[in-house]
């Protein structure tokens, strides 16, 4: 092999990303369009940012959307970072939320957290 020689490896497209939050989030599926007519990523992010503010007493939600966040967190994909920093920017500006967040949130999560606060 040479050294431009790769194995193409395929990337996540936008509506991939909502389709993942549906899939990992059906509570909140609603919010993100029809399978087959999904909102778009920056879209998605801020409507999952104001329903779980909206919910945040419900601990089943809060405990789904940590465990969203942490995978995303590692994920390489660009669409899950870029998700993830905009839902963030939508959770930092309620301090009691982020409390609750931190206890959940995996290391690479934390440190997204705390750059959307800047």
């Amino acid at each position: 092999m040479g050294l431009y020689d790769a194995v193409p490896v395929p990337m996540m497209e936008p509506g991939d990303v909502v389709k993942y939050l549906r899939d990992r989030l059906p509570q909140l599926a609603h919010l993100l369009g029809a399978p087959e007519n999904p909102v778009e990523p920056y879209s998605s992010s801020g409507l999952l940012a104001e329903e779980m503010l909206r919910r945040r007493a419900d601990s089943g939600l809060l405990e789904s959307l940590c465990s969203v966040m942490n995978e995303m967190a590692v994920s390489r994909e660009f669409w899950m970072q870029e998700v993830l920093g905009d839902l963030l920017v939508g959770l930092v500006h309620d301090e009691a939320f982020v409390a609750k967040l931190r206890p959940h949130l995996n290391a690479q999560a934390s440190k997204k957290l705390e750059a959307a606060k800047s």
